[in-house]
């Protein structure tokens, strides 16, 4: 009986964290709208957009800061945590901030710095969010994670009503400033954390190198988003706006579909003890079987290649074929996400992170390198990035199982 009221309890609380992730994704879209209805698909957005850039690039290491964060909780004190990611990934923000303000000239160094600050904020908030859940109370965590839009949206009509001199100027001023508000709601939230904590004495220097690892695997995520950004901003007025919109409705997609999916099997597939291959079987069903698949991709390189020769910074252009490459690499990237989740709670090998990690530096670094040689645009990237690296690490995964 307490077994099942237990079970009952845990699948009620998942329901409203599933609820309240659509809520802010939701949100979220009201938030864009709010944003593009003061600002418009322009120059002055592409420039608001260039200073979330560094925010939103940052906050790409925060699932690698919540994964050491998670080896070390019943090891190491938390503020000692703390330390060890901001030295390690203050150095990455202002690198980013730098990157923004040398590329991209309508950019001011003091903004970029106010953005980078509210970036390791975030990070910050990954791993108080982790901390907090992983000793009980998972809930509060996670209303506070998922409360950004909900603290944005009165900003932004503030921000309507009153008309400040520089739009810009205010926007950067509110998002930067969410997550140091984060930050102090879930340092309010108290848990019982491990009473042997104290007692242990692992060197900084440890703390640190364990960061400094599972950061460096997310390394390829961040120069890959940088280097887009800034690209699309030199590329035609608007771009940026347009890709920010289509990247944000996939990531929400990402959000609310597939990782509610996983983390709703988690469990069923932890006790998958005979070692099941369905998912994996299913999705190399679609990607390596099909030949829809080098058709469709074919076929996109293509388009790419005329727009990029006939149509230059096309707006419409623009948004038709990343909307096609970001739809199709969805696809890929989700059964590729599942399959490795999967593979993870099979067992844990630092060998399969790292060897899935390692197809995303090279790809954001060749592919900078190929785009810069070529002259092209930033849907290169875009195919390369969505298309080409989820299909090459899903055959790792394959090949893995094997």
């Amino acid at each position: 009986m307490n077994i099942s009221l237990k079970m009952g309890n845990k699948t009620a609380t998942y329901s409203w964290a599933v609820a309240l992730a659509a809520a802010s994704v939701g949100l979220g879209i009201v938030r864009e709208v709010l944003v593009i209805a003061l600002l418009g698909i322009s120059r002055a957005n592409d420039e608001l957009q260039a200073y979330l850039s560094v925010i939103y690039s940052i906050s790409l290491i925060g699932d690698a800061i919540k994964l050491a964060g998670l080896n070390l909780f019943d090891r190491v004190p938390l503020h000692r945590l703390i330390i060890a990611a901001s030295i390690v990934s203050s150095p990455i923000a202002i690198a980013v901030a730098v990157a923004v303000w040398y590329f991209v000239p309508v950019t001011t160094f003091p903004l970029l710095l106010l953005v980078a600050l509210g970036g390791v904020l975030g990070l910050f908030g990954f791993l108080l969010s982790a901390h907090r859940q992983r000793f009980g109370a998972f809930f509060p965590a996670h209303v506070v994670s998922v409360s950004s839009n909900l603290l944005l949206i009165p900003c932004i009509l503030l921000i309507w009503a009153l008309k400040p001199p520089s739009l810009t100027t205010a926007f950067v001023i509110i998002f930067s400033l969410v997550p140091v508000m984060q930050t102090m709601a879930l340092l309010f939230i108290r848990v019982n954390s491990s009473q042997n904590v104290h007692n242990n004495r692992v060197p900084l220097r440890e703390v640190i190198s364990v960061f400094a690892r599972q950061v460096f695997g997310a390394l390829g995520k961040v120069i890959f988003q940088a280097s887009l950004r800034i690209l699309t901003f030199t590329a035609g007025e608007g771009l940026l706006s347009i890709l920010n919109i289509l990247i944000r409705f996939f990531s929400s997609l990402k959000l609310v579909l597939v990782d509610s999916f996983i983390g709703l099997n988690l469990q069923k597939w932890a006790d998958d003890t005979g070692g099941s291959k369905y998912y994996l079987t299913h999705s190399h069903n679609f990607l390596s079987g099909s030949l829809h698949l080098i058709t469709t991709s074919l076929l996109l390189l293509l388009a790419v290649m005329v727009s990029e020769m006939y149509l230059g910074g096309n707006p419409l252009t623009f948004a038709v074929l990343a909307g096609l490459i970001l739809s199709f690499g969805f696809i890929l990237e989700s059964l590729t996400r599942i399959s490795f989740f999967y593979l993870n709670t099979q067992e844990i090998n630092t060998r399969l992170v790292w060897g899935f990690n390692f197809y995303e530096l090279p790809i954001a670094i060749g592919g900078m390198i190929l785009v810069a040689a070529l002259q092209a645009g930033p849907l290169w990237l875009l195919w390369l990035w969505y298309l080409v690296r989820p299909v090459s690490q899903y055959l790792y995964l394959k090949n893995w199982r094997k």
